[in-house]
């Protein structure tokens, strides 16, 4: 179905949200425009100017449907997947580099937050139920709420956004590395994260060795008594 007949099928809201998508696509964040977008959707150009009225509230319009999207993607990816639970958190970076992967524009757009309103409340909780496919995957894995928690999950995010950015500004490419950001070539590289970001099983299950030696015997540093 045309943009144009889905415009006067549905609201022009939602036709301008799929003619941008389209224009993101063809030519990225710079080929989006008021103009090419009221083009696509066969109005005049004045016509969006009725729910965006310059062109960061498009792009922002168009950045909360991609996030929106993204999310989809990762949890569908999530819950499709034959793996055990404990591997949640693994395939939802998976399926969020491989999201950047198939559709470059639209991941980045996703964090363009100098091209948008990034308080704007819809864009705020696109993001928020995107963090959470993340958050989701640490609470399987039993992290809980705690400063250390958040300390894992920023070390998610800075590795699967890092493998996604390096590749799609070419940066691997340019290291002579032959990573793809292909689900075969992310799985490997996220099962080495994995023990980074397992909580440490308590000593009662799981006992220090008898003959282990202390902190300081082995030149290390004792770690504060918690209160």
């Amino acid at each position: 179905m045309s943009t144009h007949r889905s415009y006067h099928h549905g609201s022009l809201k939602a036709a301008l949200v799929e003619a941008g998508m389209a224009a993101l696509d063809a030519g990225g964040i710079e080929g989006v425009s008021l103009r090419e977008v009221a083009r696509r959707c066969g109005v005049s150009h004045a016509a969006p100017l009725r729910h965006v009225p310059d062109h960061r509230a498009l792009l922002t319009l168009l950045a909360i449907a991609c996030a929106q999207d993204m999310h989809r993607h990762i949890s569908s990816s999530v819950a499709a997947g034959d793996h055990p639970t404990i591997l949640t958190l693994r395939e939802a970076g998976v399926a969020y580099v491989d999201y950047a992967r198939q559709w470059p524009a639209r991941f980045r757009l996703v964090w363009r937050g100098d091209l948008i309103h990034p308080d704007d409340p819809d864009y705020q909780q696109a993001m928020q139920a995107l963090w959470g496919t993340v958050m989701h995957g640490l609470d399987v894995m039993g992290g809980g709420n705690s400063p250390v928690t958040a300390a894992r999950l920023h070390l998610a995010m800075a590795v699967v956004h890092g493998l996604s950015t390096l590749t799609l500004e070419g940066g691997f490419a340019a290291l002579g590395s032959s990573f793809d950001a292909t689900p075969g070539a992310t799985r490997p590289i996220l099962d080495l994260l994995g023990p980074a970001l397992a909580p440490p099983l308590p000593e009662e299950v799981c006992p220090p060795p008898a003959n282990a030696p202390s902190p300081r015997e082995s030149g290390g540093t004792v770690p504060p008594r918690q209160p």
